[in-house]
């Protein structure tokens, strides 16, 4: 069978770890794979595996994986992991590791995803040894597999991280050395901005093996993103070297905004590299709620821009035993039915994915990860899970669904702003022993507005211009360039709500003494009367604010007006302003709402009718998510109800419409007309209908 490359809806699941699964069961989960729908399989291409001695590579086990890929239809994406580095290379070069800590060097040992031994982090690249050799491998896959029918990419750098620890060596030293002449220009210039007196020459300088709440450190964390990101397009050079016309795919973590700057896990920097891009989100190990399963994929469409995106990793089975687990429901995710399989796939759609990959088709048979993810049995067998997967895959591929992912979610009716300087501030704080407060703020207000039934997209502070109104929790930390963006962007008509102490640090930590800096001071029309970093008090924090009363979080800071009007006070001081600037509006709230809890959901609702915005969807129950996608002048509304049992729910719909095709029929239209559609959804399931 020939492929042509493009698939409809890209169905399917990670396969060939080398290990697992066994070689005589093959060709009959192939055949099993294709009856079922599945039409792309993603295979891991490990080093360790593959290359057994110097220049020697055994490619015997993918090669059978594209015959049986062409004899059933089946595209492969092939996973490039060079962290698994041969046994033999690690013997005999052992200078070549990475470094966790000065000299303590990491050497290979069996993981938890794939027992073939090698991992966890491979060779260190910025050791011209270890390029010369990952390298050579990655061409030697791509000149043997480039032009195959049956290839549909390379999956590049799993998950695009870069471990906490690593690598410290002499070579990784060097290159951040050379980072730091190429932004500074002199040492006498690092000596300023690190408020070091003594650094003569820049080989004098190490980097912070413990991070800490200092300029040296946030450099040291914004080389090691860069030096990742550069990795990566190293690696898709290589193989695009033999393989010119190569698709290159890559997927991120599943929380960019816990690991920016630990782990350089950065879902806008990682899209821009890709193809397509993708993410690992599994909710046994996250959490089950509705809200986060949204947000995952919300995250995942709002960074990846125009780039087209999927669920690389999705779960499709239980984990067991696991350290996430303990003392958590089994219908949290930690052992899904037929049905939550339906409802992650039809969230993931609702919100814009085009393409689903299992973590597993089948579960490994090795290591502490024996059993978990995956839709078929241990044994291959099929499940009532599986049969759920496969009624989606076929339905997702059948030429008149064809039109259906034409269709791309409208853009949300606000933004949450997503800052890397904040980030880096609440990581490093959360060093000396307090919560990193940062990705419960975003992850706080998306919930929040998610509980009114509104759609929140996030938006990187170099993208702000895609956004109309603008929500900004813990803005602890700004660079003067950022500060001054935010403020030209409500100038030009943009509405800004901010919680407490915007830009209260620099992006280097340095504490401004006055409070707000002069740009936000006239951007917000106040001056900081007060401030108090306690978090565990604030939450006790409360006041009326626009009709009702809301719980503080995070830090509290109070004003003296200069010339913004108040919107609320605590005690005898203000701690709310509304000002003009501009073409434009700003909102300051001297308290962390998104920190607040479920006592403030109702808070965002009241905001979004403050500020006189028109929601294009209303639906009177808030447990139903509505989703309006766009494809030209066609509207296709997607009803999600991610409970356990049918609801019926009116949807208002501000531009009108009435029910045409339907796509999905998890449920039924009760009644209809111009404006509002009254339907009934069933449990964890979806209606999919185009509006006429």
């Amino acid at each position: 069978m020939t492929a042509k490359n493009e698939l409809q809806f890209p169905y399917g699941a990670v396969y060939f770890r080398k290990s697992t699964p066994p070689q005589e069961d093959w060709e009959r989960d192939y055949m099993r794979a294709a009856k079922d729908g599945y039409n792309l399989f993603r295979h891991w291409l490990i080093w360790s595996a593959v290359e057994t001695a110097p220049g020697v590579y055994d490619w015997s086990d993918y090669d059978r994986q594209f015959e049986l890929a062409e004899k059933y239809g089946i595209q492969i994406v092939l996973a490039e992991i060079t962290v698994s580095v041969p046994a033999w290379a690690a013997a005999r070069y052992p200078e070549l590791l990475q470094e966790a800590g000065r000299g303590n060097i990491l050497y290979p040992q069996m993981a938890g995803n794939s027992a073939v031994g090698g991992f966890p982090t491979g060779f260190c690249l910025d050791k011209p040894a270890a390029r010369a050799m990952a390298g050579a491998f990655l061409e030697a896959a791509a000149r043997r597999y480039g032009g195959h029918p049956m290839l549909y990419g390379y999956d590049i750098h799993n998950e695009c991280y870069q471990r906490t620890d690593t690598c410290f060596c002499e070579d990784t030293v060097r290159e951040y050395r050379n980072w730091l002449r190429r932004k500074y220009k002199t040492v006498d210039a690092v000596n300023k901005n690190w408020h070091v007196y003594s650094l003569t020459d820049f080989d004098e300088i190490y980097p912070p093996v413990k991070p800490g709440f200092f300029p040296d450190s946030v450099d040291w964390l914004q080389f090691r993103h860069d030096r990742l990101y550069e990795n990566i397009q190293w690696k898709i050079d290589r193989i695009r070297s033999a393989d010119r016309s190569a698709k290159i795919t890559a997927h991120g973590m599943s929380d960019c905004f816990a690991y920016y700057s630990e782990q350089a896990s950065d879902h806008w920097a990682a899209a821009k590299k890709a193809d397509i891009y993708g993410l690992t989100w599994v909710p046994c190990r996250k959490g089950n709620e509705p809200w986060r399963n949204f947000a995952a994929f919300d995250l995942l469409r709002s960074a990846s821009g125009d780039t087209p995106f999927w669920h690389t990793e999705a779960q499709g089975g239980p984990l067991w035993m696991q350290p996430q687990l303990k003392g958590r429901a089994a219908s949290d995710g930690r052992v899904p039915e037929k049905e939550d399989i339906r409802l992650w796939n039809l969230i993931l759609m609702a919100c814009g994915g085009r393409g689903i990959l299992y973590t597993r088709f089948r579960p490994l048979l090795d290591g502490p990860l024996f059993g978990a993810f995956a839709p078929y049995d241990m044994d291959g067998g099929r499940t009532e899970r599986s049969e759920m997967a496969s009624k989606i895959a076929v339905w997702a591929n059948r030429p008149e669904q064809k039109d259906l992912w034409r269709a791309h979610p409208a853009c949300g009716d606000i933004h949450i702003l997503f800052v890397p300087e904040c980030e880096t501030a609440s990581f490093l704080l959360s060093q000396s022993g307090e919560e990193h407060m940062y990705p419960a703020a975003l992850y706080g207000a998306y919930e929040g507005f998610y509980s009114q039934g509104i759609q929140a997209d996030f938006v990187h502070i170099d993208d702000i211009e895609k956004a109309h109104i603008l929500y900004f929790p813990f803005p602890l930390a700004l660079s003067e360039e950022h500060a001054k963006r935010l403020a030209a962007w409500v100038k030009e008509g943009g509405t800004l709500i901010a919680e407490s102490c915007p830009g209260f640090f620099t992006e280097y930590m340095h504490a401004n003494a006055v409070q707000p800096v002069p740009e936000l001071e006239a951007l917000f029309g106040v001056r900081q009367r007060n401030a108090q970093f306690m978090p565990d008090l604030a939450v006790n924090v409360r006041f009326d604010l626009l009709g009702e009363e809301v719980r503080g979080g995070g830090f509290i800071q109070t004003y003296e007006l200069k010339g913004a009007g108040e919107l609320a006070r605590y005690g005898d001081a203000v701690i709310a302003a509304r000002n003009r600037c501009g073409e434009g509006t700003a909102v300051l709230v001297g308290a962390a709402i998104s920190l607040g809890g479920e006592d403030n959901h109702t808070f965002y609702g009241r905001l979004l009718k403050y500020l006189g915005v028109s929601l294009p969807i209303r639906v009177s129950d808030h447990v139903i998510q509505a989703r309006l996608h766009l494809d030209g002048t066609r509207r296709v509304l997607w009803v999600v109800n991610p409970g356990r049992e049918e609801k019926k729910v009116c949807i208002s719909l501000r531009d009108g419409g009435l029910p045409g095709r339907i796509y999905w029929a998890g449920g039924r239209i009760l009644s209809a007309d111009k404006n509002e559609i009254e339907v009934s959804v069933g449990g964890r399931d979806a209606v999919v209908l185009e509006l006429q």
